[in-house]
């Protein structure tokens, strides 16, 4: 995306960044064309929670995913 103030196009999560909450409203604004006029700052378990709360996300594991260093141990199947 064009991210007000920097030359060419970049990632839209840097626009955060690079100007914090502030430019990530305007580069979104100016993506979607479109006022934004309240946003949401969370951490990671914040989101989780949110999404909780939202009914959760589900999700099919097409193959078994098996990563220990990262703790992650998904059967395949649909999972929530």
């Amino acid at each position: 995306v064009n991210i007000p103030g920097r030359k060419g196009l970049d990632k839209i999560t840097h626009a955060h960044a690079y100007g914090g909450p502030d430019l990530t409203v305007k580069t979104t604004e100016e993506l979607l064309g479109l006022e934004i006029d309240y946003y949401v700052k969370t951490n990671f378990q914040g989101f989780r929670n949110i999404i909780d709360i939202l009914g959760g996300v589900t999700l099919n594991v097409e193959k078994r995913m098996y990563y220990p260093a990262e703790d992650i141990d998904l059967q395949p199947g649909c999972r929530l």
